[in-house]
């Protein structure tokens, strides 16, 4: 039998809440390789606020860098200071597309920062804020 929910329940405001600015302890919890809207290849991370119920995950985009492209060397830059947040062993290979799945699980602690989504104007939501290492 499936469990009953309350109208009471229906009306909770159950919304993710952003965290304030600082720093956390950060697991990532899903990984995804694809295409963008605008055709452009990359990772995104599902990053998790570790200690924080209601927070919502934290979306990481790295785009995959295209020698000879202008983006070139921040999106390597990027990439670089997201793998050593996150203990990846730098004398290794990284692979994009199927690498990624290999940083599931994995810890590091870093500068969450607070922005507007873009969306609606108003929403607040959670950013990593990337060292420079």
């Amino acid at each position: 039998m499936c469990p009953i929910i309350s109208a009471a329940e229906l009306g909770e405001d159950v919304a993710p809440t952003a965290v304030s600015e600082g720093e956390y302890d950060l697991r990532i919890v899903a990984q995804k390789y694809g295409v963008s809207k605008a055709g452009n290849a990359g990772l995104t991370l599902g990053i998790r606020i570790e200690g924080t119920e209601d927070a919502p995950l934290i979306n990481m985009w790295m785009g995959e860098p295209t020698k000879g492209s202008p983006e070139y060397k921040r999106r390597l830059r990027d990439i670089q200071n997201v793998l050593k947040m996150f203990g990846w062993d730098m004398t290794k290979d990284f692979d994009l597309e199927h690498d990624g799945v290999n940083l599931i699980g994995l810890t590091g602690r870093g500068l969450v920062g607070q922005e507007t989504d873009n969306r609606d104007g108003k929403t607040i939501q959670n950013r990593l804020k990337l060292p420079r290492f």
